[in-house]
């Protein structure tokens, strides 16, 4: 959703999948919106931290990256934001391919 949501008006998103290794999936996301800028990738999680976008045009209370990371580690799995782009996003969601007991 957030790919979709700062991107720009006729952007890109795009999603692949691939497995790594025979236990895991990688799922990627890019999209050529503003990005994260270096050193914030840890900020990103925080609950209501909206990286500047705080005084955007863009509505919303900064909770969405901070409950797919909650989702995504409940399912034994992480998400981690590739902050070495220059320009657009890449979010990468790792999952087990069987959900831990």
């Amino acid at each position: 959703m957030h790919a979709i949501k700062f991107s720009p008006a006729g952007g890109t998103v795009g999603i692949q999948a691939q497995a790594m290794g025979e236990d895991q999936v990688e799922i990627v996301f890019r999209d050529n919106g503003p990005g994260f800028p270096e050193g914030t990738a840890d900020v990103a999680f925080v609950a209501f931290e909206r990286l500047g976008h705080e005084t955007g045009t863009k509505s919303g209370v900064g909770v969405g990256l901070s409950l797919a990371q909650k989702f995504a580690e409940a399912m034994g799995g992480r998400i981690r934001i590739d902050e070495t782009l220059r320009s657009g996003a890449k979010v990468s969601l790792i999952l087990p391919l069987s959900l831990p007991e």
